[in-house]
């Protein structure tokens, strides 16, 4: 596994299809394991799920280690370096809530981002 942040739009896209698939066949639970460091992040996931009358859990480790960085980056199975984790931990928004999260808004740096790596798909050649 190599870890791509050029292909995380592609991933997150990738990961609510494989959410939307699981509550469409009624599967249960349906656990979403993704960083969701901001409420913006997880409102895709709680919408599709309140959509088809699932109740919604928000869970995070019980591990003494969660907050610390150096641990972190020894244990993650994607190569994330121990700089970005701290990034990461500084975007961290807690608590949530539904409530929190179906009021949150994805930031328009965001969303022009993710505009302009559609762009950039559409123009490389497909090989299947």
């Amino acid at each position: 596994y190599q870890y791509d942040p050029g292909l995380l739009g592609v991933a997150h896209e990738w990961n609510q299809s494989r959410a939307n698939n699981a509550l469409n066949d009624g599967r249960s639970p349906v656990i979403i394991d993704n960083t969701n460091l901001q409420a913006w992040e997880m409102k895709p996931y709680v919408k599709m799920a309140l959509e088809r009358g699932y109740k919604v859990d928000f869970c995070e480790p019980e591990t003494s280690w969660k907050f610390d960085p150096l641990e972190l980056e020894k244990r993650n199975k994607h190569g994330v370096p121990q700089e970005k984790i701290k990034q990461m931990m500084d975007r961290f928004s807690s608590p949530v809530s539904i409530d929190i999260i179906m009021s949150s808004e994805e930031p328009a740096h965001v969303n022009q981002r993710r505009w302009s790596e559609q762009q950039q798909n559409r123009k490389k050649p497909r090989f299947y």
